[in-house]
């Protein structure tokens, strides 16, 4: 847990584009990092970045403005919080296996094991909490 991760508009030690820290925590608290480095695990093999965190930083890329694998470098400024970012060809590799048929069935049931944690943490929230929920779970 991140506890001492906070959103603040003033001070020191800020860094920017911290949307992308909240998109890469929130999928590392809902269990889906964790998920897709299982789905994504290859017998015999032991890479240097989980792949599980490759996709979701390269997620995480797309979401600052990312338009190619190499600006998978736009996360460089995060390393603090994210540590390293992945290069450009450990995204081709992680991109590669992820799209085997056999990993993207892996992958959707990992992403399904995700969504049901969240839902269930949604549901046992608060009703206050609950209330923006048009008619509760799609």
């Amino acid at each position: 847990m991140d506890h001492a991760l906070k959103v603040t508009g003033g001070g020191t030690g800020l860094i920017g584009h911290a949307g992308a820290v909240l998109l890469r925590k929130t999928a590392d608290q809902a269990g889906l990092t964790a998920a897709l480095s299982a789905a994504l695990r290859k017998a015999g093999t032991s890479p240097l970045l989980d792949r599980g965190i490759a996709l979701i930083s390269m997620a995480a890329a797309i979401a600052l403005g990312a338009t190619s694998m190499s600006d998978i470098a736009v996360l460089a400024h995060l390393t603090p919080v994210l540590g390293q970012a992945p290069s450009g060809p450990t995204i081709r590799r992680a991109l590669d296996l992820a799209g085997t048929p056999a990993m993207r069935d892996r992958i959707a049931r990992a992403r399904a094991r995700a969504r049901a944690h969240v839902w269930t943490l949604i549901l046992q929230a608060p009703p206050g909490f609950r209330g923006w929920l048009s008619q509760g779970r799609p």
